[in-house]
C-alpha cells in the first residue's frame, strides 16, 4: 500500500522562515517537469515573496504600520502556499520523491519505536504523620504507566521477610505506606511499567518504622 503524503505548512514560524520556506518551494517549482501549469503563477509567487521580504526589513523599526502592512504580505504569501502544497500533494502520484523536487515538506511517516524506561529508583524515605507509616517518594519517569512498589520487614539476623507488594500508583509523589510495626526495619524497592514491561527492581532503601 501507497502511504499517502501529508503537507506539512508551518504558519508559526518568523517571518524570516516563512519568506525562506517561500524561496525554497519556488526554486523547487520552476522549471519543474513533474509540475506543470500550477494555480498559482510562479512569476507572481516570487513576487509576492519579494514584497513580503521589503516589508519584513521595514518592520523591524517596529513602526505599527509597517507591522500592519508585513503581516497583511504574510497572509498573502501563506495563502499561495497553502494552494500550491495541497496542489502539489494531489500531484505527486504519491511519490515521496516527486513531493520533495517541490520544496515543500512532507509530514514523516516513520514511527518511533518505543524505548525501554530508565531505572525505577526511590528518592526518599521518611516517617508518615501516625505510628506505623513510611512515606516513599519515587523519581519520576515521564513515560511510564504506573508504579509498583514491594516491601519486606528486615529481621535481627539481616534477613529479609517476605516481599509485600502494594497496590500501583501512578504518581511519583510520597506514597503511604501504612500498618508496619514500629521499630522494625524494612526495605522497600519499586519499578515502574512502561509500553515495554516492567522495569527491573531498583536497589533496596531501607528505614526503621516508628
Amino acid at each position: 500500500m501507497t502511504n499517502k503524503i501529508h503537507l506539512v505548512l508551518n504558519t508559526h514560524k518568523p517571518d524570516t522562515e516563512i519568506a525562506k520556506d517561500a524561496v525554497t518551494v519556488y526554486d523547487g517549482l520552476k522549471d519543474n517537469p513533474n509540475f506543470v501549469n500550477p494555480p498559482v503563477p510562479l512569476d507572481q509567487l516570487k513576487a509576492e515573496i519579494d514584497t513580503y521580504a521589503s516589508k519584513i526589513a521595514a518592520a523591524t523599526d517596529g513602526g505599527k504600520q509597517a507591522i500592519i502592512d508585513r503581516n497583511k504580505q504574510r497572509e498573502t504569501v501563506q495563502k499561495m502556499m497553502y494552494q500550491l502544497g495541497h496542489w502539489v500533494v494531489a500531484n505527486c502520484k504519491d511519490d515521496p520523491g516527486i513531493f520533495q523536487s517541490s520544496g515543500f515538506q512532507a509530514r514523516s511517516t516513520t514511527r518511533t519505536p518505543p524505548a525501554p524506561l530508565p531505572p525505577a529508583m526511590i528518592e526518599k524515605l521518611e516517617n508518615g504523620d501516625v505510628s506505623g507509616e513510611i512515606r516513599v517518594k519515587v523519581k519520576a519517569i515521564p513515560k511510564a504507566i504506573h508504579f509498583e512498589m514491594q516491601y519486606a520487614s528486615i529481621g535481627a539476623d539481616g534477613k529479609l521477610g517476605p516481599w509485600i507488594k502494594v497496590p500501583p500508583f501512578t504518581s511519583s509523589r510520597s506514597f503511604p505506606v501504612t500498618g508496619l510495626t514500629s521499630g522494625t526495619d524494612y526495605a522497600f524497592q519499586v519499578r515502574a511499567l512502561g509500553r515495554l514491561g516492567y522495569t527491573d527492581w531498583s536497589d533496596s532503601v531501607t528505614r526503621v518504622s516508628i
